[in-house]
């Protein structure tokens, strides 16, 4: 049997057992890219692997972050797709994917300069699993909008 027919076979039973099949690729045993195809989420675009890359997991990439401005606006990001100002200090940036099982963490920062005096907080948001609620406060302790990047880890 060919390597390319051992890989086929491979990803069937295991997609029969699982539901999930995952794919590895590697240059000398370091891991170079990895793809995923969940067979009970139904049809996907571009041959249904979603391409995981470095630090990937089993659902999706690893490692998403954002900039967002002050006023709510992103500056740039991996994986956001909206950021909202919901009042002095507190923000809401969505992701494209479930981030509920994820860790949170992040820094008053701005996208261009670095970081700049003040504390942040970052938490799920509550009623939507692929969102962040963030808390910005001024070195006094008081609420303040202020710039911020936060990176997710699933």
């Amino acid at each position: 049997m060919t390597l390319m027919k051992k890989i086929v076979v491979s990803f069937a039973a295991l997609a029969m057992t699982t539901g999930v099949a995952t794919a590895q690729f590697s240059n000398g045993g370091n891991a170079v890219a990895s793809a995923e195809k969940d067979m009970n989420a139904g049809p996907t675009t571009g041959g249904g692997f979603r391409n995981n890359g470095f630090g990937g997991t089993g659902r999706g990439n690893g490692v998403l972050w954002a900039f967002i401005n002050s006023n709510g606006t992103k500056a740039r990001g991996k994986g956001e797709i909206n950021s909202t100002r919901l009042g002095t200090g507190q923000y809401e940036v969505t992701f494209w994917r479930n981030v509920v099982q994820c860790a949170y963490v992040g820094n008053v920062a701005t996208s261009t300069t670095g970081t700049q005096p003040g504390f942040m907080s970052a938490a799920r948001r509550n009623g939507k699993d692929n969102g962040v609620f963030v808390r910005t406060w001024a070195p006094n302790g008081s609420s303040a909008d202020l710039p911020f990047v936060v990176f997710i880890d699933c």
